[in-house]
């Protein structure tokens, strides 16, 4: 594995793979891919160490690391139906969850379509905002991914997401 210049996609991928941590039983929704070994795969960073990549890193890159993903699971939550059936209160939460499996596996277009759902029910929220600013740094979209992480940042009220959106944001600076 060469070393190389990590891009704005690599970068967001990065955290997108710390925000899935994050986020409550996520990580069984990704079947055999293990966060940890994604992590060293496409870095050679440890998952807790991923907000800082330096100017140079070792590994396949986001790209290289999502050509190698196991398939996702058949009975994965990415799917509308087991969204839907989360109820009124749980549908927003399993949109943006959904939208951050979806980016996991390279699949931008389908992430964003998850985020719109998410954001027609619930404006307000700051995980959609959130997770379309991890989006748009992914897709190399700067202005819009700093947009997005400052509706969420100034929405958010709690400590542990508001730090990683200030991470996510710092990173565009």
């Amino acid at each position: 594995m060469d070393r190389f210049k990590p891009t704005l996609t690599d970068v967001f991928y990065a955290l997108t793979l710390q925000e899935i941590a994050a986020q409550p039983g996520l990580r069984e929704e990704l079947g055999d891919n293990h966060l940890d070994d994604v992590a060293r795969r496409a870095f050679r960073y440890e998952l807790h160490e991923l907000s800082y990549l330096g100017d140079e890193v070792w590994g396949l890159g986001a790209q290289g690391v999502i050509a190698q993903l196991a398939p996702p699971p058949e009975d994965s939550l990415r799917e509308l139906s087991r969204i839907r059936a989360a109820g009124a209160d749980g549908y927003y939460a399993a949109l943006c969850r959904s939208a951050l499996v979806h980016l996991f596996w390279g699949e931008p277009l389908r992430a964003e379509s998850r985020l719109a759902m998410a954001i027609r029910h619930n404006g307000d929220g700051a995980f959609a905002h959130h997770a379309l600013g991890l989006l748009k740094g992914y897709q190399g979209d700067r202005d819009g991914a700093r947009h997005e992480l400052q509706e969420a940042l100034n929405r958010e009220t709690f400590y542990d997401p508001r730090e990683r959106i200030g991470r996510a944001l710092a990173a565009l600076r």
